[in-house]
């Protein structure tokens, strides 16, 4: 797999399902236990992602085989994804 800046290929990373623009992504430890999607990062191009996004939601404490299993959402998507450049987002529990 690929590496990039913030984010390595294969890697599986939570996206807050609760924050609005206005709370600039500051998340809190106990946001933990609050509503994440889930994607998994595929590779980088021209500095925009390609990631799939998991069927399963849930808290940072969600199995990774448990989403991985739960099949893709849609289709990969190609996305410049502020997360990754700012690291905003959650880098999950582990890389595969």
């Amino acid at each position: 797999m690929e590496e990039y800046k913030y984010i390595k290929g294969g890697e599986v990373i939570a996206i807050p399902l609760f924050l609005s623009e206005d709370e600039g992504g500051k998340l809190k430890k106990e946001d933990s236990l609050k509503q994440f999607a889930f994607a998994r990062a595929i590779t980088e191009i021209g500095g925009a992602q390609i990631i799939e996004v998991f069927n399963k939601t849930g808290d940072l404490h969600t199995d990774v085989d448990e989403i991985l299993k739960s099949g893709r959402l849609m289709k990969p998507l190609y996305t410049i994804w502020e997360g990754s450049k700012e690291k905003k987002m959650e880098s999950y529990k582990r890389r595969f």
